[in-house]
């Protein structure tokens, strides 16, 4: 708040002091009241710096009404003769000027000036010359690369097309393939599913050295596991993740009719929780077929037909103590 009360009467004793009026009437009556000046910048005692500059302000006619005057004879009655002395100054500065510029043009060049003067027009024009031959040298040579260059973009343009037409030839070849290749297929599925199985001939078998082939059914989850001693090789299929009928399946790809013998080896951990039974079955594409199953709880063995993926005892019950923690051998 204060600050601002400071900076506003800042700015108006500045507006005040530098308007013409004050700042000539400032002048005026420090020049008729000079003494007073010195008295405050002598080496006088205070007390008679204020005796000697009272005395000296008591003169109304030295300390006010003649620096009035002069300010204002500075302020409207100055400007007058001063504009017609600075108007008078500049008329003959000028008129010098005219007679200055009339006398050099009329002074005849001499000889030597004449021949310098043409040998530097005769300089220059050649440079010009030159400048203008090379620039003429450097836009043809700009000319030419430009022409090089568009033939280069004709001709890579051209190529680019034929690429193109070339590709979209291969393309259409590699299509035409595929649909022949894909027709191929088709007809070796439908021969290898028409085939049957002759006599003595092995149709399937895994080792499980990988997992590719092998599918999930329904929720259940079949993947290869190096938890125990496989039977043969590194590794064996575990099946986890609820009961029958959720497990997992491969497909064969090949028609079997009656009369073929199905085996397998089966691993039950003890003490293992979920369902107490073991299947292994050959299904067709809808999940109809036939297999073995093995009841631990009950320890009993029988064949069953499955329907969609469910069982059904078809078999009577043999009596069976199903080993753990071994392999069994299951075969049909």
């Amino acid at each position: 708040m204060i600050s601002e009360f400071v900076r506003t009467i800042r700015a108006h004793l500045y507006e005040r002091i530098t308007s013409p009026l004050a700042g000539a009437l400032i002048i005026s009556w420090c020049l008729w009241n000079y003494s007073v000046l010195i008295v405050l910048f002598s080496s006088l005692p205070p007390s008679e710096k204020i005796d000697l500059i009272q005395a000296s302000l008591l003169d109304y006619n030295r300390s006010a009404i003649r620096p009035l005057l002069t300010a204002v004879f500075f302020v409207f009655l100055y400007p007058f003769p001063a504009r017609f002395v600075y108007w008078f100054t500049r008329k003959q500065k000028k008129a010098l000027r005219d007679i200055r510029q009339k006398i050099e043009d009329e002074e005849l060049l001499t000889r030597e000036e004449s021949h310098n003067i043409r040998k530097e027009i005769s300089k220059i024009k050649f440079e010009h010359d030159q400048e203008m031959a090379r620039q003429s040298d450097e836009v043809n040579s700009l000319k030419e690369l430009l022409t090089e260059k568009d033939k280069e973009i004709e001709q890579a343009t051209t190529e680019f097309v034929q690429k193109t037409d070339q590709l979209k030839n291969k393309e259409k070849e590699l299509n035409n393939f595929k649909k022949l290749l894909e027709q191929k297929e088709g007809v070796i599925h439908e021969l290898v599913e028409q085939k049957e199985v002759t006599h003595g001939e092995l149709v399937f078998f895994d080792t499980f050295d990988t997992d590719q082939g092998w599918e999930q059914y329904l929720d259940g989850t079949v993947a290869l596991s190096s938890e125990i001693q496989a039977h043969s090789g590194n590794s064996c299929l575990k099946k986890q993740d609820h009961n029958n009928p959720h497990g997992g399946f491969k497909r064969i790809g090949r028609k079997i009719n009656l009369g073929f013998i199905f085996s397998g080896w089966i691993y039950r951990p003890s003490n293992q929780p979920g369902g107490k039974g073991d299947r292994l079955a050959i299904e067709d594409a809808e999940f109809n077929g036939y297999g073995l199953s093995i009841g631990h709880s009950r320890g009993i063995a029988h064949i069953e037909r499955r329907d969609k993926g469910s069982a059904t005892t078809i078999s009577q019950d043999v009596q069976f103590n199903p080993p753990q923690d071994e392999w069994c051998r299951l075969l049909e």
